[in-house]
């Protein structure tokens, strides 16, 4: 009788331990760590693609940046629920990371052995570089070709580029030289847009609309405030309309160079 009780009991821590051996790996699977506490963070397996980048926003020239928060599960594949994107307001940039993250695949994160789900912060960049088409018409690199009324200028009424409001809040004011050609009916032409020179400064004096107890994110070292002209002026230009050129009596394409200043009013 105690022989036999014996080996009942024996049998049965035989099939409990790996039971509980598997919950234990099934629960330590199931928690979510950070990437300081795991002992090995998950990498991007070869072969997988990017983000795609928007074809709509690269033909005007619009870079930008996204930061993205995901959880890697211990499979390596991301829980599509769980991805948070801040695009600046380009939603077409996080659309395309959240279509690229749901194809991607990782090696799982690892703590004591095992693979785990790690939550991930990781930025995509979109870095725009149109140049300025190497031929153009004569007219528009010729100095010497007279125009029958003066260059392109904005037309009354136009849009111009909109003022930052982050930029704004936080007092800084900024100028932007553009390169641009302006076709035969007024319109900008975005594949020629090219940005000669942007600078961004900080006016002390500026009353911010914030008071100074309250949290402004992000600080001031991290706010790029010179990119957020450019942004304001690429988004605006495909948008603007102006009095074309004019040359022996018919429009013309032109090549112009033209400065947009941000300045608070005081």
């Amino acid at each position: 009788m105690y022989s036999l009780d014996c080996t009942v009991s024996l049998l049965a821590m035989m099939l409990i331990a790996p039971m509980a051996n598997a919950q234990s790996s099934a629960s330590a699977s199931a928690t979510i760590y950070e990437a300081k506490d795991v002992d090995v963070g998950a990498t991007l397996m070869a072969g997988n693609s990017g983000p795609v980048y928007p074809q709509s926003l690269r033909s005007l020239g619009v870079g930008g940046k996204v930061m993205a928060q995901f959880i890697i599960d211990s499979t390596g594949m991301v829980d599509t629920t769980s991805i948070q994107t801040d695009a600046d307001g380009k939603s077409l940039f996080a659309v395309s990371v959240r279509e690229a993250l749901a194809k991607m695949r990782f090696v799982p994160a690892q703590k004591a052995g095992h693979k785990v789900s790690e939550e991930v912060l990781q930025s995509f960049v979109f870095k725009a570089e149109i140049p300025l088409p190497a031929s153009v018409d004569s007219m528009l690199t010729n100095a010497g070709a007279k125009l029958d009324g003066g260059p392109a200028a904005i037309s009354p009424g136009s849009l111009t580029p909109r003022y930052p409001e982050k930029a704004r809040s936080l007092g800084y004011q900024g100028e932007v030289d553009v390169q641009f050609v302006i076709d035969s009916t007024g319109a900008p032409d975005p594949k020629t847009i090219t940005i000669v020179s942007a600078r961004a400064w900080r006016d002390a004096r500026a009353a911010f609309s914030k008071p100074a107890t309250e949290s402004i994110s992000p600080p001031y070292d991290e706010f790029d405030a010179k990119q957020n002209f450019i942004d304001a002026v690429r988004w605006a230009l495909p948008t603007m309309r102006f009095v074309p050129a004019r040359r022996d009596g018919a429009n013309v394409r032109h090549l112009v160079s033209q400065p947009f200043t941000f300045t608070l009013v005081q």
